[in-house]
C-alpha cells in the first residue's frame, strides 16, 4: 500500500512516519508492506496524487490547510480515502461533504 503524509509540521510530520513504518513492520509477512512519502507541501503531492492508496493530511501553517487540499485532490480524481488530522485545526467543523473522508485527532496514541 502507497501513502502520503503532507504535514508542513516536521515534528508532526516525522512522528507519523514513524508510527506508519512501526506498522509496515508488524504487516511485512502478513499483508505486505506500507511505503510511505511525506510531503512539507501541498505542490508537491499534487504532483503525482494519482499514485496513493491513502492519503494523512494536515496542513495548517500554510496555505491550501488540509480541507482546501482534500477538496482539491477530489478535483484531481482522487478517490483514495483522505484523514484529515485534526490537530491546530478541527476538520470536522468545515461545511461540505468530501467522500471517503476520514478524522483523526492528534497527538496521535500508538
Amino acid at each position: 500500500m502507497h501513502i502520503a503524509v503532507c504535514e508542513d509540521n516536521v515534528a508532526d510530520r516525522k512522528q507519523t512516519e514513524r508510527l506508519l513504518a512501526r506498522e509496515s513492520l508488524r504487516r511485512s509477512k502478513t499483508e505486505g508492506n506500507l511505503y510511505v512519502d511525506s510531503f512539507g507541501n501541498a505542490e508537491a503531492l499534487l504532483r503525482a496524487p494519482m499514485k496513493y492508496d491513502l492519503f494523512f493530511l494536515d496542513m495548517n501553517q500554510s496555505s491550501p490547510n488540509g480541507h482546501a487540499l482534500a477538496l482539491n485532490l477530489r478535483k484531481a480524481g482522487v478517490t483514495a480515502p483522505i484523514v484529515l488530522m485534526n490537530s491546530v485545526i478541527n476538520y470536522r467543523e468545515f461545511p461540505g461533504e468530501i467522500p471517503r473522508l476520514l478524522y483523526l485527532d492528534k497527538p496521535i496514541k500508538s
